[in-house]
């Protein structure tokens, strides 16, 4: 935030020109167990709806959808 007040008040500029930009982390990551020779993998959601995507792709590909403690154990939000 501190960084952003800098260009703001002595960069305006940079900011009007659109050089300036805001990292995001994502919010959810998704542990999908490994499959057949498939090795276990990790995605990453910035949103709720990447996350739905991503577990409707997961659902799909036969991966099924665990209830209760194991299904909150696979995604966490921060």
């Amino acid at each position: 935030m501190l960084l952003l007040t800098l260009f703001f008040r002595h960069f305006p500029k940079l900011i009007d020109s659109g050089n300036v930009y805001i990292a995001r982390p994502p919010l959810f990551r998704v542990d999908a167990p490994a499959r057949g020779k498939k090795p276990a993998s990790k995605m990453y959601a910035l949103d709720e709806g990447e996350l739905t995507a991503i577990l409707d792709k997961l659902r799909k590909e036969g991966v099924g959808e665990a209830s209760g403690p194991s299904a909150a154990s696979r995604v966490w939000a921060r």
